[in-house]
């Protein structure tokens, strides 16, 4: 069987998120922990400590970690599988869930957590092993070099001061960026995503009216035998006479064989070229021996009345339900659709004749009137990859039938009876037939929210792990830059710099790289939103893209506030301290 492309870029971009999340977390701790602990490895150089067993003791500081901290995760993750994993494989799905317990994707999520945490241990690794030991002494995590360039005149304010700052530590400050960046942009794809959801085409595609009735082996996906002759005549009597139906139709077919001669043949043999390298050869060695050998292909001949012709996806003639009913014109399928131009790959044009076997045997001779298709809603949910689908009025179907069992029955009822309907079909199918079922449009639309609940969850719960992530280096960078720059940010206070002063330099650099954070996020974001979405649901029935900026709108202030409180909480009394 062929993988979806959708269900692989989903779980792609899961695992880089994933992959980039456990990164930047885990190596801004280590990087944290090395830099703290930098002038205890500078003694440990100056009493012959190689750099080799300074890689050692931080790896093994990190297999210490990693054993406490990998099975925490592995348990923690598994009790939360269990009640997300059957969230999302119900609404995909539809049908029940049973988790078990596997040992080997405990092994492999434990690999992969090591795998993680090891990568993360390099850059620490390669502080440790540039420091020399009178460096180490003096170590502050900044880079001083600044290229010189020609003095100017300019007020000095914390400010500017701030500006500077920032790009003392680039590659500290471009990981703030990138994870507050990440979670943000993640949580605009995700509610880009949902935003382009069309309710009303995810519903039409699944229902084209409010109550469809069929045996229920034709609804379910699962059965290997389905009874396309399940609505009897006296089903049909019943939903007649439910309180407030406004259209009530039936669809009726027989599946068969449909010979094909001379034009029609050719027309047949040129389309099957046309496709050949795409069918795999079993079927294709199938194909060619009834079209070739036989000269036949699959059909199927329905029997519609108005309600379903007037839902008649055309490609080429117009809805003339009074032509069609007089039993002496037919609606015929081609074999591609979305191609753009259906109609030109017909194998039977407007106009020409087309001679049907009815469901009784017997042959007879239509005008085609028109090249389109019934509803995937309002068909049997198959098809064959060459054949034909003939519509006919369904008196003259039946009048050709032994059978008078349609295979769909289609109500629309007017909203103040929808409940009384539904509660009236329930009761017929559980107490009068049993093998009778139904749908509703309220099924669907449930399940359309259903969905969209579970994406918003999905998404929503990584954006905030990501944006966690991006707050703790955020705090993380601000303490570390007032632990490490304690000297400097005493020497300012000596030389006349207020407490007040500093802490909004201090605030000044990180509203700054809040605000290089949107500037990613308006920029990249946007083609990233774009590109992710439309990888994602690109392809699905009910997507029409809709891009949504209040994500990014509300996240600003909160983000900035961040920014700026976090400065303020720190102990400045310790800073200051002669």
């Amino acid at each position: 069987s062929s993988i979806d492309p959708t269900s692989v870029a989903i779980m792609m971009f899961l695992l880089f998120i994933i992959v980039i999340s456990g990164y930047l977390i885990i190596s801004n701790i280590f990087n944290i922990s090395v830099t703290a602990d930098i002038h205890h490895y500078g003694l440990l150089k100056t009493i012959g400590t190689t750099n080799r067993q300074l890689k050692k003791i931080i790896i093994r500081q990190a297999i210490m970690i990693s054993t406490f901290a990998i099975p925490m995760g592995l348990i923690s993750g598994y009790l939360a599988s269990m009640v997300i994993i059957p969230l999302i494989v119900r609404n995909m799905i539809s049908i029940p869930v049973k988790m078990e317990f596997n040992m080997w994707f405990f092994l492999i999520s434990a690999v992969f957590s090591w795998i993680t945490v090891r990568i993360s241990c390099v850059r620490s690794c390669r502080i440790v092993k540039k420091v020399s030991p009178v460096e180490a002494v003096r170590y502050v995590d900044y880079s001083n070099s600044i290229k010189k360039k020609n003095k100017k005149t300019h007020k000095i304010t914390p400010l500017t001061m701030a500006w500077q700052n920032i790009g003392r530590n680039k590659k500290k400050t471009f990981y703030v960026i990138l994870s507050m960046a990440l979670s943000i942009i993640l949580l605009n794809i995700t509610i880009s995503l949902v935003a382009s959801f069309d309710e009303d085409k995810y519903i039409s595609s699944f229902s084209s009216s409010d109550f469809t009735v069929a045996d229920a082996s034709v609804f379910n996906k699962h059965s290997l035998v389905a009874d396309y002759e399940g609505v009897s005549q006296d089903d049909i009597e019943y939903c007649k006479k439910l309180a407030g139906i406004e259209k009530i139709g039936a669809i009726y077919m027989s599946a068969g064989l449909h010979k094909v001669d001379d034009t029609v043949l050719n027309r047949v043999k040129k389309f099957y070229e046309s496709i050949r390298s795409e069918i795999n050869p079993d079927e294709a060695k199938d194909i060619e021996s009834r079209i070739f050998g036989n000269q036949e292909i699959y059909s199927k001949v329905y029997g519609l009345d108005q309600m379903v012709y007037e839902n008649l996806e055309m490609d080429a003639g117009n809805l003339d339900w009074g032509k069609f009913k007089s039993g002496n014109y037919a609606v015929v399928s081609a074999p591609v659709e979305g191609s753009g131009d259906d109609a030109a790959s017909a194998f039977y044009k407007m106009g020409e004749k087309i001679s049907v076997k009815m469901p009784d045997g017997s042959v007879k001779s239509y005008e085609v009137m028109g090249i389109g298709k019934v509803p995937y809603s309002m068909g049997p949910g198959y098809s064959q990859t060459i054949d034909i689908n003939i519509m006919l009025p369904s008196t003259e179907y039946l009048s050709h039938s032994q059978s008078k069992k349609a295979m769909k029955l289609f109500l629309n009822v007017d909203d103040s009876h929808i409940n009384v309907a539904e509660a009236s079909l329930i009761e017929y199918s559980e107490k009068t037939k049993p093998l009778l079922d139904f749908e509703s449009r309220n099924k669907y639309k449930e399940s359309f929210n259903e969905m969209k609940r579970t994406f918003i969850l999905i998404g929503s719960a990584m954006s905030l792990i990501l944006a966690l992530i991006g707050t703790l280096n955020f705090i993380n960078l601000t303490y570390t830059s007032i632990n490490e720059r304690s000297g400097e940010l005493k020497t300012l206070h000596a030389v006349g710099m207020t407490n007040k002063q500093i802490k909004n330099m201090l605030a000044a650099e990180g509203v700054m790289r809040i605000l290089f954070t949107f500037v990613v996020v308006l920029t990249v974001g946007i083609g990233l939103n774009h590109t992710i979405v439309n990888m994602i649901a690109g392809q699905m029935i009910m997507f029409k893209y809709q891009f949504v900026i209040w994500p990014v709108l509300v996240a600003i202030p909160l983000f900035l506030l961040i920014a700026y409180v976090v400065p303020q909480l720190c102990k400045w009394k310790n800073v200051y301290k002669y």
